[in-house]
């Protein structure tokens, strides 16, 4: 049974919002792992709305608010989205956690290559100045893989049965949970 994509979308600015503090955690201990303060990777976001003047030497108190609108609109956004693309899939994708986190880890590197490597380029090119390779593995596994890990969760647990058959099944082969 699918669901649809309405209500699916619904679910996935929870999920969206959730993936997007893990992500912005990543990113502020990698802001402060190379020494920068963890307010660095809010004045992206808010340079958005505010212009490239956000992103500067100090974070004033309207960048840092502006920015976790900005942050965890589009993450609310990202996460409807993939919850709305993925309702009409079979149920066996919707809820095995490795074809989820292929999925996951593939959005999170294509919201990296259209907000930073298309949009940003034209639009934002102050936002290229870190690291794209970094920013590429942040955006895949801090924010598509856990998006796509809670999704699944959320499917499994609304279909208890659904993809969690391990051992010997009634036909004698042997069920997985992927």
């Amino acid at each position: 049974m699918t669901e649809s994509p309405r209500s699916a979308a619904l679910g996935g600015v929870l999920y969206g919002v959730m993936a997007g503090a893990l992500f912005l955690l990543a990113q502020v201990f990698a802001a402060m792992f190379v020494g920068e303060s963890p307010w660095a990777p809010i004045q992206p976001f808010s340079s958005v709305v505010l212009g490239e003047s956000a992103v500067g030497v100090r974070t004033s108190p309207q960048s840092v608010v502006v920015g976790f609108i900005v942050h965890f609109a589009l993450s609310a956004l990202y996460g409807a989205i993939y919850c709305a693309a993925n309702a009409r899939r079979s149920s066996k994708i919707r809820t095995g956690y490795v074809r989820q986190s292929a999925l996951g880890l593939l959005y999170g590197a294509a919201l990296w290559l259209i907000n930073l490597e298309l949009i940003a380029r034209f639009f934002y090119p102050w936002l290229l100045e870190s690291s794209q390779l970094i920013q590429l593995g942040l955006h895949a596994v801090t924010f598509g893989l856990p998006l796509a890990l809670f999704y699944a969760g959320a499917q499994r647990r609304e279909q208890p049965s659904a993809g969690r058959t391990i051992g010997p099944t009634a036909g004698g082969g042997y069920g997985t949970p992927w």
